[in-house]
């Protein structure tokens, strides 16, 4: 409570002394005086009153209204000042007494104003005892106030107080400044900080001690240096200084005035400082008039990190000369780091992916993400190596080989706190690898199919020179007519062999030469050619054939292999097609999945699989009662399709037809 405020004691005391005022009234005025209150029945008008001329009634009246409009515009003053300064008026109560007794006394002037035509002396005498109450509990009120306003100070006192306080007050402020420029002082040593203070407009300029010594210098041979600063500062650095300062002040102090710059140390060697400041005095057109700041010596820190960046550039270099990208691991701080050669072999940038496990595992392949967490789980537990081959998924080329190892540093407790390694690209590794299994299953196919054909060329060919072994032993023995019958058998046995030599040349070509270019070639040129070769017995037997090419109407490759391919498969179905019935052949080609095929069907004979699928595809195997039959089409179909790596399927039914599915390989398809 402000000193001075009335108790609410003394509030209770007021109000009970109006109450026991108007108590008395009423007493005294008894039950009539309050009935008549307003009546004017026993008294006349006070013009009536005695001899008043209107000189001196106008006097009275004029001078009572005067005094109530005054009465009542004080309280109203005073109420409003109390208003707008509530909480900072000592005494408002007594304030407020003195506003309810003036405004009283002022109704009283009122009412001997108004008896002059309306006598209504019971209501001015109440208002004058009201009156008589108020004054009254004021003065009571006042008295133990009086001792606190006589020990109030005049202005002037106050004023002297209050500017001995504010002495006080500057003093204790000073040596507050000058210890705390004290402590200052020895941070700023202690911290290899040297400060200053450059008053532009006297153009006078403070270095601290430390600030001279960071260049070599004491305090006079400072002193003696022409141009100050100005003259150790590295002469490329100093237009920095002046841009920045420049700047700085254009802004009214909002670009900051920061630069780390280059000083030449006395005995030589080169200092780098960290220079920062600020205008702390403008004058009014927004002039700078003071400037402080320091100079931090953070050469120890430049040079380390000159070397730390020497280093990572070497580690870049070496990083970047065996096609690997280094990270590091903060496990327990979850800081990681990628190098630019990480981003750079998976083709995204940094913003792009972030870095750190989780990112790494969002780049490897589903199939891979369990093999690598296991392998970091077993490196932390087990301490097993960490090296593995992964898949990675690069922003344009899909996903690629990379190997990834690294090594984790550990605590006291065992437990993993950091890990570093490195990814290498081993894409083109893994393409000899691959290279090497298809080779060696290519060789594996061809050794199997050689061996076949050795067991071919042993077979067909001793059965051949039996034979012949034979007729000639028999010529020995023979004579005349015997003879040129053993000739004529000798003859058609050598026709024989060299068509049997002749089917074998062609295997052994198609099994050695599996490296010929593979071309862009169309099915239907080649089945049209197919088609103009045997023109003649097609339209004989008046044969169908349903061709359909839409879906791949072209594939890579070898033509010769194509045309043979589709000739075959269509002499096969007209030697065996069914003398009942219209032959009808449907050629297509298609893709699913991926895969690309030719299927060719016909109506034909069919043949029994489960008898002769074994045989099928056999040199020299036939299977139905056919003069022109030799069992060699299928034959080079199968090794010509399986010489680029793709396979045949047959299905059949006896007497329904027969259908050849060829499956090209992904060499036929992406060379």
């Amino acid at each position: 409570m402000m000193p001075g405020c009335a108790s609410s004691a003394t509030f209770r005391y007021l109000f009970k002394f109006l109450i026991l005022g108007l108590l008395l009234t009423a007493q005294l005025g008894a039950q009539s005086y309050w009935q008549n209150l307003f009546s004017t029945e026993d008294f006349p008008a006070r013009w009536f009153c005695g001899n008043w001329s209107e000189a001196l009634g106008w006097s009275h009246i004029i001078a009572d209204f005067v005094i109530w409009l005054a009465y009542t515009s004080i309280p109203v003053v005073i109420l409003i000042f109390l208003r707008s300064h509530r909480g900072k008026i000592p005494y408002p109560w007594m304030w407020f007494m003195f506003s309810l007794f003036i405004l009283s006394c002022g109704l009283t002037h009122l009412m001997e104003a108004v008896i002059f035509w309306w006598p209504a002396y019971r209501l001015l005498g109440l208002l004058k005892v009201m009156t008589a109450i108020v004054s009254a509990a004021t003065a009571i009120a006042l008295i133990p106030v009086i001792k606190r306003l006589l020990a109030m100070k005049t202005e002037e006192a106050a004023r002297n107080e209050l500017e001995k306080t504010r002495s006080e007050l500057e003093a204790e402020k000073i040596r507050a400044v000058e210890q705390q420029q004290e402590i200052l002082d020895t941070i700023l040593e202690d911290s290899f900080a040297g400060y200053w203070d450059w008053s532009i407009k006297e153009g006078e300029e403070y270095f601290s001690p430390a600030f001279k010594s960071m260049f070599g210098y004491s305090d006079e041979e400072f002193a003696r240096l022409e141009w100050g600063w100005r003259q150790v500062i590295f002469e490329e650095d100093l237009p920095i200084v002046e841009a920045n300062f420049d700047k700085h002040v254009a802004t009214r102090g909002e670009h900051p005035f920061d630069q780390t710059v280059r000083y030449h140390h006395k005995d030589g060697h080169t200092v780098h400082v960290i220079c920062r400041g600020r205008v702390i005095e403008w004058d009014d057109a927004g002039q700078p008039l003071r400037i402080v700041g320091c100079h931090v010596n953070v050469t120890d820190l430049v040079e380390t990190e000159q070397k730390l960046i020497a280093r990572n550039e070497q580690l870049e270099l070496v990083a970047a000369g065996i096609n690997a990208g280094i990270w590091d691991w903060a496990i327990k701080e979850s800081k990681d780091w990628w190098s630019p050669y990480c981003y750079q072999m998976v083709g995204y940038e940094a913003e792009e992916i972030g870095c750190g496990y989780p990112a790494f595992k969002k780049l490897l392949h589903p199939d891979d993400v369990p093999r690598v967490e296991q392998a970091v789980k077993d490196h932390f537990e087990k301490h097993l190596p960490y090296r593995l081959d992964v898949r990675m998924r690069h922003k344009d080329k899909g996903y690629v080989w990379f190997e990834t190892s690294g090594i984790a540093k550990f605590d006291d407790s065992g437990e993993a706190t950091r890990m570093v390694g490195s990814w290498i690209d081993i894409s083109d590794r893994k393409q000899l690898e691959q290279n090497k299994i298809d080779t060696i299953e290519v060789l594996s196919a061809q050794n199997n199919r050689l061996l076949s054909f050795a067991h071919i060329v042993s077979h067909n060919l001793r059965s051949h020179t039996g034979n012949m072994v034979a007729l000639v032993d028999m010529f020995a023995h023979e004579n005349g007519e015997g003879r040129e019958a053993v000739v004529e058998h000798l003859s058609k046995n050598a026709k024989q062999l060299f068509e049997t030599v002749e089917h074998l040349t062609e295997v052994v070509r198609i099994q050695t030469d599996t490296q010929q270019a593979l071309v862009d070639v169309r099915f239907e040129d080649f089945m049209h050619k197919v088609l103009t070769t045997l023109d003649g017995e097609i339209r004989e037997i008046g044969a169908r054939m349903d061709i359909d090419f839409e879906a791949l109407p072209a594939i890579p490759y070898v033509p010769a292999y194509l045309e043979s391919i589709l000739l075959n498969l269509t002499t096969n179905a007209l030697k065996y097609r069914c003398p009942d019935r219209t032959l009808s052949m449907r050629v297509k080609t298609g893709s699913s999945g991926g895969r690309k095929f030719l299927e060719f069907e016909d109506n034909g004979l069919g043949i029994d699989l489960e008898e002769h699928g074994s045989r099928l595809f056999g040199l020299y195997k036939t299977f139905h009662n056919n003069k022109d039959a030799r069992g060699v089409g299928l034959f080079l179909v199968k090794n010509q399709v399986e010489a680029l790596g793709g396979t045949i399927q047959v299905t059949s039914e006896p007497g329904r037809g027969t259908k050849f599915t060829v499956n090209f390989a992904s060499k036929a398809e992406d060379d």
